[in-house]
């Protein structure tokens, strides 16, 4: 955890939640904490699994297999 207003330490978390925000809009619009819940779910799923990352030059899941299929 970083110290409290430095987000320099933290740069990775800072981007995520930056990006989250930018794309989220106003998150008072959801009728309900439920469909709040779900719509977290998922850009989180859409970041981990299908979102192209700029560094990594893929998606974080298929970076962790082909990791791991060059360790095997």
């Amino acid at each position: 955890m970083s110290d409290r207003g430095s987000p320099w330490q933290n740069g990775q978390m800072e981007s995520y939640f930056g990006r989250f925000k930018e794309e989220s809009g106003d998150l008072n619009r959801f009728e309900s904490l439920p469909e709040l819940v779900e719509y977290i779910y998922q850009q989180v799923y859409y970041y981990n699994n299908k979102r192209i990352h700029t560094t990594l030059k893929m998606a974080p899941v298929q970076f962790k297999q082909e990791a791991r299929r060059k360790l095997s």
